[in-house]
Parts: C-alpha cells; sequence; structure tokens
C-alpha cells in the first residue's frame, strides 16, 4: 500500500551519504591546508590515495636546488676571469638555478655586471647570448657541439671527472670554441630519503627520478635517496613521455618545483608542486602544491588521502546497516511514515559524524609523526 510505499522511500533516502561523503573530503582539503599542502579538488585526493608510481624532478625537489660552483676549468691562453665575464653575461637574465650559480660565484669574484644584448634560451638545453659582435653559447656538451662548438679532448675530460663525483657541468664557449666549464654542485634535502621510505611503506609500487643531468650525476642522487629509477639526459618533453609510459603501471604522481616541469606536471594523473619555489606556471598546472619544501609533507597528504578514502567507504557501510535495520522495522510493522521520517533523521547524523573524524584522525596522526621526528632529531644532536 502506499504508506508502506512511503515508508520505505523515507528509509532509503541516500540524502545522509550524499552530504557525509563531500563532507569528509571538503574535511580532509580543509586539514590538508591547515599543514601547507593545497590539494585542489576531492578527484585529485582520491587519486593521490590510489598512487602506485611517484615521479621526481632532481634538482630543487629531491635536492635543495641552491646550486653552487664547485670548481672551474679553463683551456690554455685563457684565464679564469674571461670564463667568469663569458658565463655572468650569458646567465645574467636567467632563473635556472644553474644559471643563478654561476652569476652568484662570478659577483663573488667581482666580475663586473654585464647584460647581453639578446638571449635565446633553449630549454633543458642552454642558452645563445649575443654582446656586441660575441656570440656565448653555455649549457651541456651536447648543446654546445649541437651548436657547431668545438670543445678540446682535455677539457672534456676533466668534465667528465667532475661529473663521475656528481656534479654538473656548464660548459662555456665565445666565438664557437669552448673555453672553459664550470662544475656546479648540488645537496640533497635533509628528509628526502625518508619520504621515500616512507612512500614505498604506504604501498608506492615504484619510485622514479627524471633530470635533464647525465647518467653519473642521476644514478649517484637515485642511489643515495633509494629510488627504484631514473631516467637522465631527458629534456622537457623527454619527461613528458617518461610519464605517459608510465601510466600503464597505474596512477602516476609527478613531483616537481617547476623549472622545465609544467609539462611533465600536467603529464600525470596529480601533479604535485613544490610551491616553495614560487614558480607560477607550476602551481597554475599542477593539481596538489606543497607550500613548503618539505618533501615529508607527501607521504602525509597521501596518508590522509588513505584516511579519506576509508571513512567514504564506512560512511556506505554505515548508510545500509541503518538502511536494513530501518527496512526491517517497516516491514515488521513497528513505524509507518512518520516512524520512517523520524529514523531517517536520527540515521543521517551518523555518516555525518563518521565523516567530521576526518580531521581528528589526521591531527592525531599528525601530532605522532612530529613527535617521532622531534624525537629522531635528538638522537641525532645525541
Amino acid at each position: 500500500n502506499m504508506s508502506l510505499v512511503l515508508s520505505v522511500v523515507l528509509v532509503v533516502c541516500a540524502d545522509d551519504v550524499a552530504i557525509a561523503i563531500p563532507l569528509a573530503y571538503l574535511g580532509a582539503i580543509g586539514s590538508a591546508a591547515r599543514y601547507g599542502v593545497i590539494i585542489k579538488g576531492a578527484a585529485h585526493l582520491e587519486a593521490l590515495g590510489q598512487a602506485s608510481v611517484f615521479v621526481f624532478d632532481k634538482t630543487g625537489t629531491l635536492t635543495k636546488g641552491t646550486l653552487a660552483v664547485s670548481s672551474i676549468a679553463v683551456v690554455e691562453g685563457v684565464t679564469e676571469q674571461e670564463l667568469l665575464r663569458a658565463g655572468s653575461i650569458a646567465d645574467r637574465r636567467s632563473q635556472h638555478p644553474l644559471a643563478r650559480a654561476i652569476v652568484a660565484y662570478a659577483d663573488e669574484h667581482h666580475t663586473k655586471e654585464e647584460f647581453p644584448d639578446t638571449l635565446e634560451q633553449v630549454s633543458g638545453r642552454g642558452i645563445v647570448a649575443h654582446k656586441g659582435s660575441e656570440i656565448i653559447h653555455i649549457g651541456k656538451s651536447e648543446f654546445l657541439l649541437a651548436c657547431k662548438t668545438t670543445i678540446p679532448q682535455e677539457l672534456q675530460e676533466k668534465a667528465n671527472a667532475c661529473a663521475d663525483r656528481g656534479q654538473s657541468v656548464s660548459f662555456v664557449a665565445v666565438g664557437h670554441k669552448a673555453i672553459g666549464f664550470f662544475a656546479i654542485a648540488d645537496q640533497l634535502k635533509q628528509n628526502a630519503r625518508r619520504a621515500i621510505a616512507e612512500l614505498k611503506s604506504l604501498g608506492v609500487r615504484k619510485t622514479v627520478m627524471l633530470t635533464g643531468d647525465n647518467e653519473r650525476v642521476a644514478q649517484a642522487i637515485s642511489k643515495e635517496v633509494g629510488l627504484d629509477s631514473f631516467h637522465a639526459n631527458l629534456l622537457p618533453e623527454g619527461k613528458v613521455g617518461v610519464i605517459k609510459q608510465l601510466h600503464k603501471e597505474g596512477v602516476v604522481i609527478m613531483v616537481g618545483d617547476g623549472v622545465n616541469d609544467a609539462a611533465a606536471l600536467s603529464a600525470a594523473q596529480v601533479g604535485v608542486a613544490m610551491g616553495g619555489s614560487g614558480i607560477d606556471a607550476a602551481i597554475e598546472s599542477a593539481q596538489i602544491v606543497l607550500m613548503r619544501d618539505e618533501l615529508e609533507m607527501l607521504p602525509e597528504a597521501m596518508h590522509l588521502a588513505r584516511i579519506t578514502r576509508r571513512i567514504a567507504v564506512e560512511d556506505f557501510w554505515i548508510w545500509g546497516l541503518t538502511n536494513a535495520a530501518g527496512l526491517a522495522l517497516v516491514f515488521g510493522g513497528f513505524i509507518g511514515p512518520t516512524g520512517a521520517a523520524a529514523y531517517n533523521f536520527i540515521s543521517d547524523f551518523f555518516p555525518l559524524i563518521n565523516s567530521a573524524r576526518v580531521r581528528l584522525i589526521h591531527r592525531t596522526h599528525a601530532r605522532r609523526r612530529a613527535a617521532a621526528r622531534r624525537a629522531r632529531s635528538k638522537i641525532v644532536v645525541k
């Protein structure tokens, strides 16, 4: 009869789940924001919780990105000051970390501040600058050779020795003749290795590093961090190609600082930008932004995504069980339409209360992690 149909409809109405699950995800996004992680939608949080492959850029992401020139070399007949002048002119207007390190080194050695007349920055390769009648190339050996520049064998051997020690090498050529190079070193971020280990403990099957540096530099960093694999000598479009291949292995998360990374961040299911770098292109193209350059925020965010998904599943179970109990009351003749409406109103609160637990659970977990980090730091100090 109509009374029975109305009672059934009132009991099984899914308004509680329709509100509770979005509430859980909104609560999680708000909780993440409090800890400096900006998540641009529930779908991205969901994908993060299901991630199986994490891809990392090297410079500025796994390493500090505050590069410094560790050594220089010049060919016979060229002074170090001439190398510093040419390198600083070519790099003066560039924002790339390698360029900033060279300019800082030149300034420390009182090199006159000069700017190029024209500048062409070839993404991921190098720079071509013009100053008066001079043409200056700076970048990788492959870039200089492609620009019809000659590199003496002795200079190349010295550069290879620096690369073996995990240093990046930027050659400088004036008038299509290499005059020397800058060897530049970077340092691993303090907690990079621990962050990778925590991601693996959360079930991440594969961790990969993508870099434009050579194989020797990439291998040294990859081994030190504890990554599963790496791809070296990559241009920005090469990074995109690798990420597309990795899509076959599951949900791919790309983490980068933004320099040459915007396309790669867009190619992954979820792009994570290290927002502390302030690179607008990366922040806009990424779905998640870490407002501090701390890699340990990644496993924290992934754990939050797992909690939220678990809460959402629990909401469905609560909804199903309360519906089953309500239907039993209806078909048993214990309640009619009025009782069903009251039952529905009361049972609506159960999944809502469960969803509200997201922030509490995450806050408790975050406090435990913070306490564990403080304990580890005390051990290190002792």
